[in-house]
């Protein structure tokens, strides 16, 4: 192979190790970091495992102990409410109490640490009816030697991948963005921020949490809604700084119901402008599944940054809530899927976030994702936009006769033309129609799809060229190209339209012209196919390129790297030179 022999070059494995090595800085280095959920446009909610929320702090409600010192308790109630394991009765305040005498029988109400070996030790313990079932779960503890590595870290969020919440150890003001002041973990003097929380998912750039130290709403004692997050960066180093690691109970609880297309909407949108959300859920259960509601839930707009101080996003849960229209008593039989496409605006600006959730049979709130925080601003770019794909020819016509033009717009925005939502096709000067002025959408149209309609126009009595505009518009705001159709009124006369021949000839070349343009638009579907099949050719022959190059490279730099961890990354650097390779022989 070329290959091969190029390798064997004088120097060449200096330029090998060079090349690659700068190809790896570049792929980790600031430029390859991505916006979490971000999509430049448009964001997408993370799925995150569905872990009941309790929080330690009912205690400031008035009763027992003090809130502070249940991060544990509360944590493993979670997760075991989760497997559907809970006392009778249902009291979450109860249930924590019941975690502390399992893992502490004195039950006394001092802070009880983090020691996951001691709640390991007292699972087996639960005796009592709703607890008994989880007592067999068997619990592990990652890591299983003394100290916590970011290697540890990135297996915990490996397993919480593969199903299984974490109940995690942190230091708690390590975690940004803040969430509670310096002051809650201050005694005596002393600052003490051990903290024990459930991890439930993660991207690239967000842990998201049920972090039982939440209140349930601020200076309320009833129950909160949803899941929040930490950035990733700082959830592993407060991992580590703590070092306890993590603790998993089983191999992961059921999850009946499952995201199966992501929920998406807009990064940023105007006032006024509707916030169409979409996703997909799927019952994954085998048994019928009831949904008393299935929402988007949002809170917003966020209290200005003057007033946050150090709290930073998380007074975003003190926001009103802005929730998109509920879908009622939604039925799923075992493997059917759901839809749920809703639509709603802003008027305030500010930030917002959604998430989507549901009510079970029993009226036990859920959440499926994190947060997708998104900006409502009157300087936000539109999201709309049009390209004309045809039009007819333009018609030569006897005053007071009647004719029809087709207009045939492509949606290249980012947004769906929804039916119903203002998207229309509007006159906007020139010659009226003698139909009406506004088309509206009648079915959504797709990011690449297309909306075709017809206009009638009467010819006026003088004879003349009359130009007649229209623009797509979204409520008031128009967007894409400006159409000009034109008609060319004619008198009647030996050289007019009212002459037999000349409407004959006129008939005959408007229906040449529509054939042609027919043949044009079916030339252009052949094109994008024979395109598509090109690529899809082009980009298997790429792979097979890549795949044989990297073994061979793989081989080569067994024998230069002398590291196992490097390789791996070295051939990830060789694979995206090779992409940009074939990228410039292709064009």
């Amino acid at each position: 192979m070329h290959g091969t022999v190029w390798l064997r070059r004088p120097g060449a494995r200096l330029v090998w190790r060079g090349a690659l090595c700068l190809c790896l800085a570049w792929l980790c280095g600031p430029a390859a970091q991505a916006k979490p959920g971000s999509t430049g446009r448009s964001v997408v909610a993370t799925p995150i495992l569905d872990v009941p929320f309790i929080s330690q702090r009912e205690e400031s409600c008035g009763k027992g102990c003090n809130g502070m010192n249940n991060c544990l308790p509360a944590s493993l109630a979670m997760v075991l409410k989760a497997y559907g394991c809970q006392p009778p009765g249902g009291d979450e305040l109860a249930f924590v109490h019941k975690m502390r005498e399992v893992i502490d029988a004195a039950n006394k109400c001092d802070q009880l640490g983090t020691d996951f070996r001691q709640a390991t030790k007292a699972l087996p313990k639960m005796t009592d009816p709703g607890l008994v079932a989880c007592s067999t779960l068997s619990p592990t503890l990652v890591p299983d030697h003394a100290a916590t590595t970011v290697q540890d870290v990135q297996i915990i969020l490996d397993r919480v991948a593969a199903g299984n919440p974490a109940i995690v150890a942190v230091s708690a003001l390590r975690l940004q963005p803040r969430q509670v002041k310096t002051s809650a973990f201050s005694k005596d003097g002393k600052v003490d921020d051990r903290h024990v929380l459930v991890v439930t998912g993660a991207d690239q750039e967000r842990v998201y949490v049920n972090d039982p130290l939440y209140y349930r709403y601020v200076g309320a004692c009833r129950p909160a809604q949803g899941a929040w997050y930490y950035t990733r960066a700082s959830f592993v180093e407060a991992v580590v700084s703590h070092g306890d690691g993590a603790l998993f109970i089983g191999s992961g609880p059921p999850q009946p119901l499952r995201v199966t297309q992501n929920l998406t909407l807009l990064e940023n949108a105007r006032p006024g402008q509707p916030q169409e959300v979409r996703c997909k859920v799927r019952n994954n259960s085998s048994q019928m599944l009831t949904l008393q509601k299935l929402m988007v839930s949002g809170r917003g707009p966020q209290e200005p940054e003057s007033k946050r101080g150090d709290l930073n996003e998380w007074l975003l849960w003190q926001a009103p809530e802005v929730d998109w229209t509920a879908a009622g008593d939604v039925q799923l039989a075992p493997g059917q899927e759901y839809e749920y496409v809703q639509s709603r605006s802003f008027d305030q600006e500010g930030i917002y976030f959604a998430v989507l959730s549901y009510w079970d049979a029993a009226g036990t709130w859920h959440t499926l994702t994190g947060p997708a925080v998104f900006n409502v601003s009157s300087s936000a770019p539109s999201q709309d936009d049009a390209a004309l794909v045809g039009k007819s020819p333009s018609p030569r016509m006897p005053p007071g006769s009647e004719t029809t033009v087709a207009v045939t717009l492509r949606n290249t925005g980012a947004a769906t033309w929804a039916a119903g939502q203002g998207y229309a096709l509007r006159h906007v000067g020139g010659l009226a129609p003698s139909s009406a002025g506004e088309v509206p959408v009648g079915s959504a149209v797709p990011v690449g799809g297309e909306f075709r309609t017809v206009m009638r126009f009467k010819a006026p009595a003088s004879a003349g060229t009359y130009p007649s505009e229209w623009q797509m518009v979204h409520g008031d705001e128009p967007f894409g190209p400006r159409v000009t159709v034109q008609l060319r009124v004619e008198a009647p006369g030996p050289g007019g339209p009212g002459n037999w021949w000349d409407q004959l000839m006129e008939s005959i070349r408007r229906q040449m012209e529509a054939l042609q343009d027919s043949a044009l638009r079916q030339i252009e579907a052949w094109q994008r196919q024979m395109q598509a099949y090109l690529d899809e050719q082009v980009a298997r022959l790429q792979r097979q390129i890549q795949e044989g190059v990297q073994r061979e490279v793989e081989r080569q730099l067994k024998g230069l790297c002398g590291s196992g961890l490097l390789v791996p990354g070295l051939l990830l650097g060789a694979s995206l030179w090779l992409s940009g390779w074939t990228g410039r022989r292709r064009r």
